[in-house]
């Protein structure tokens, strides 16, 4: 791995205060994703208690000892247990994980040194996060109603031509999912307290693997009318989907994250209820444990499942956050008076747990066509919408 020169030395300082000095905080954040993919992998075999590296921001200790984010784009180094610096046994040969990266970046002959500053985080911070599951729906399952959320409309453009469909979460439209194969189809679901099926599971889908990458994604068929009354109070008009992490990146530090929870079901209480609020905190790829429900030849039980690629955001102290039934909630931003779809909420804190943070699955992680199992034959596009014409 590659060394950063002595601290004290000019090449170490110049590399310092170029990145530092930096105003463009997307251009910092490329050069952080840069070093991630520089060094990611080593960090993670060279020190036994690192869970993930990624690109995010940093946190800091504020004066009432709670952590708080700043817009200081660094690599994110998570922890299973936040050590003293200086410990020995972090990695073979005693060394502490470094305060700083050196990674070149910039176009071939005009390429320059940035030290990219480390951030060390603890997986602590984010246990407790589990699969949550209006725009409000509640599913009817065979081991009982379930609630959750859808997250927009998917005009999807195949071979055959054009064709509606509504998104959401595998595990809301197919409650308790099975483990490693894909969900059977027909589920009904239905508005909260209104009679009659607004919509039905489709077969096209992911699938929730223990051991290997999962995709929480699930198509329905839905009824028009109904989807189109339910988003016409969120007045998204136009809202196109972010394409991937640069055009989060440009956005991320000045634009706050609004989590269209369901204000439509009061058997989850205190409906109708605000869009949460939240700030980015960090991506997160295949590492982070998210507590699912599962089934497995017709047995129940709990398990932790791994999605390639999370956004992380953070509500803050004593903020509102998102709770079971929430789950399949559209995440947007505003940028430049408009809004964006940055994706789909897939969990956050349990019950009983302290932590403020969300996992969002991001809207081009959704739009891949390479990470469905089932899509209609001839699949060219999927194409987010909050409104059906």
């Amino acid at each position: 791995m590659q060394q950063m020169p002595a601290s004290n030395t000019a090449p170490a300082r110049a590399a310092t205060a170029r990145f530092d000095k930096l105003g463009d905080i997307a251009k910092r954040m490329a050069i952080v994703h840069a070093a991630v993919a520089r060094y990611g992998t080593d960090l993670k075999a060279r020190f036994t208690t690192l869970a993930m590296v990624s690109a995010g921001y940093r946190a800091r200790c504020d004066a009432s000892g709670d952590y708080a984010l700043h817009a200081e784009p660094c690599v994110v180094c998570t922890v299973t247990n936040k050590w003293n610096e200086h410990a020995s046994d972090q990695a073979p040969d005693g060394a502490p994980l470094p305060k700083r990266l050196l990674v070149r970046y910039g176009a071939r002959g005009r390429a320059l040194d940035y030290a990219v500053p480390v951030d060390v985080q603890s997986l602590q911070w984010f246990s407790g996060l589990e699969a949550q599951r209006n725009n409000g729906i509640v599913v009817d399952a065979p081991s009982g109603p379930s609630h959750g959320a859808i997250t927009c409309a998917i005009r999807l453009q195949s071979a055959q031509g054009w064709q509606w469909y509504a998104l959401s979460a595998l595990h809301v439209l197919t409650p308790t999912p099975p483990l490693d194969v894909q969900p059977v189809p027909g589920l009904g679901f239905a508005a909260p307290g209104e009679p009659g099926r607004v919509g039905t599971s489709s077969a096209y889908s992911g699938v929730l693997r223990q051991g290997g990458i999962s995709f929480d994604a699930q198509l329905a068929y839905i009824d028009t009318a109904w989807f189109n009354a339910a988003f016409s109070g969120a007045a998204l008009g136009h809202c196109p989907p972010l394409r991937g992490r640069a055009e989060l990146d440009a956005l991320a530090d000045r634009s706050r994250f609004v989590i269209l929870a369901p204000a439509n079901d009061a058997a989850l209480g205190d409906a109708p209820r605000a869009p949460i609020l939240a700030q980015f905190s960090h991506y997160a790829d295949g590492h982070l444990p998210i507590r699912y429900d599962v089934t497995r030849h017709g047995v129940s039980f709990s398990t932790d499942v791994y999605l390639a690629e999370l956004i992380v955001l953070a509500a803050g102290r004593n903020q509102a956050v998102s709770r079971q039934g929430d789950s399949g909630s559209p995440v947007i931003a505003i940028d430049k008076e408009r809004a964006v779809f940055v994706g789909m909420l897939i969990g956050g804190p349990a019950p009983d747990s302290a932590t403020d943070r969300m996992v969002v699955l991001p809207s081009w992680q959704l739009l891949d066509l390479d990470n469905w199992a089932s899509l209609p034959a001839g699949t060219r596009s999927l194409n987010p919408a909050f409104l059906m014409q």
